[in-house]
């Protein structure tokens, strides 16, 4: 069974459809927000030997991306 993922949910209000946009969820603005810093940072953490070969995918990238996505929404739900 998949566990479903806290996106946020949505990124934008729209008061055409009770109050929200339907489309990006804020989790996915945050991932599209995260500094290069911060997703970097969180590569090197992961210990993968295709960081420091420069061997990094675009599937990584987004991982971190999400990573840091995640943690946001996690300080967001503490209040």
């Amino acid at each position: 069974m998949t566990d479903k993922i806290d996106d946020g949910g949505p990124a934008f209000a729209n008061s055409a459809d009770n109050g929200y946009q339907r489309g990006m969820s804020l989790r996915q603005w945050y991932a599209g927000q995260a500094p290069y810093e911060e997703v970097v940072q969180i590569l090197r953490q992961r210990g993968d030997e295709r960081y420091r070969t420069g061997a990094l995918t675009a599937g990584d990238y987004a991982w971190a991306r999400h990573v840091w996505a995640d943690a946001l929404l996690a300080e967001r739900r503490k209040g």
